[in-house]
């Protein structure tokens, strides 16, 4: 069945990464982030990836590169390069986070002969000038793909590109809409999420489509509903975690839901490349790392409406954008009359004691 097709997918995204890329015959194109356009990396004939978390018991090579400021994401990242255990063609970075941005030199100064390439998405993304400035360096950045990989961007591969991805973002942007109703278990909706970052599109599509058919779908929890706002979901079993306690998924903000999820190419705008950056820059629900005024009353809105009771605050540690919007996110919360705890996440995969008995409290303080 397709529903163990993407569960088993989100279990070890990284096997299903390296499987991808043996049977399709081609190196891997790996996005860090979700503001780096994978259609790119496809229309150059690269199997485009997302970078997921790989939770490990330690990063000792990604260790003896980095300060002590990084994140696990950007840890597991550089182990995993370090460790050349993904056939790599070619990798994406984007401006972001302080972490992030300093992966490209890292990489460089470790990994001499691993291309790098930086989309330097605008912080700001409110503004005109962004969406000009965006178009303007994507199309830089197929002048430096073209350039390190010897050939031209293949525009009939471009257009089949971003008409499968919109396909998967409508997709499961339409499971995280329907969370509020609770029709279908939320760990399953995080697991086609994760599964997602690292299938190929025809076989993402063709899982979904038998995982969500109306026969086999299977209501969801019927726990207390709550918000779960983050940059990274680190497993399906930290999702599975919180519903064994009684919490119920009803409102997503994280990156590896809802905001990506949520973007849209323009189908009538004739340059390609521009309806890709105005997509990126123009989603209607952004990470703390672009600045948008008033983005926290936006996501305690949203969850007021979809009914949460209760919010989590997943952070990763040392992750600065999220603990720098954390005060005020938490005062929008409880404007609207839903408090919120926050829970740190390094390298585990499931709930610790600790985070444990801080869903607990919270979820018995509720009246």
């Amino acid at each position: 069945m397709g529903s163990n097709r993407l569960e088993r997918v989100a279990q070890d995204p990284f096997a299903e990464a390296q499987s991808r890329a043996a049977s399709e015959g081609r190196p891997l194109g790996i996005g860090l982030s979700s503001y780096f356009p994978l259609e790119i990396f496809d229309a150059f004939g690269l199997a485009g990836i997302r970078m997921p978390p790989r939770p490990m018991d330690g990063y000792p090579l990604g260790d003896g590169i980095l300060q002590t400021f990084a994140c696990t994401v950007v840890r597991s990242m550089c182990e995993t390069f370090l460790r050349r255990d993904l056939p790599v063609g070619l990798v994406g970075a984007t401006s972001g986070c302080d972490a992030l941005t300093t992966v490209p030199g890292i990489l460089d100064a470790a990994i001499p002969t691993l291309p790098v390439v930086t989309f330097r998405l605008p912080v700001g993304v409110e503004s005109d000038a962004a969406g000009r400035h965006a178009a303007v360096v994507l199309e830089d950045l197929c002048r430096e793909v073209q350039a390190i990989l010897g050939r031209p961007i293949d525009a009939a591969a471009l257009d089949a590109a971003i008409l499968g991805r919109e396909a998967v973002r409508v997709r499961l942007d339409g499971l995280f809409a329907g969370l509020p109703s609770r029709d279908v278990q939320a760990s399953r909706v995080y697991a086609a999420a994760i599964a997602a970052q690292v299938m190929d599109v025809e076989s993402f599509l063709a899982a979904f489509d038998e995982a969500f058919s109306a026969s086999v779908s299977s209501a969801g929890s019927e726990g207390i509903p709550v918000l779960l706002s983050g940059e990274l979901v680190p497993s399906v079993q930290w999702i599975r975690d919180l519903e064994q306690m009684g919490a119920s998924v009803v409102s997503d903000d994280t990156n590896t839901g809802s905001r990506e999820a949520g973007r849209r190419v323009r189908a009538e705008e004739p340059n390609r490349l521009k309806a890709i950056a105005d997509s990126l820059v123009h989603r209607p629900v952004h990470s703390p790392e672009r600045f948008v005024s008033g983005r926290p009353r936006g996501v305690a809105g949203r969850a007021r409406a979809a009914g949460a009771k209760a919010a989590i605050l997943l952070h990763y540690k040392f992750c600065d954008p999220s603990a720098f919007e954390a005060p005020s996110l938490v005062a929008a919360l409880r404007e609207v009359g839903i408090p919120s705890v926050l829970l740190e996440v390094d390298r585990q995969t499931t709930l610790t004691g600790g985070d444990r008995t801080r869903v607990q409290t919270l979820l018995e303080s509720l009246p």
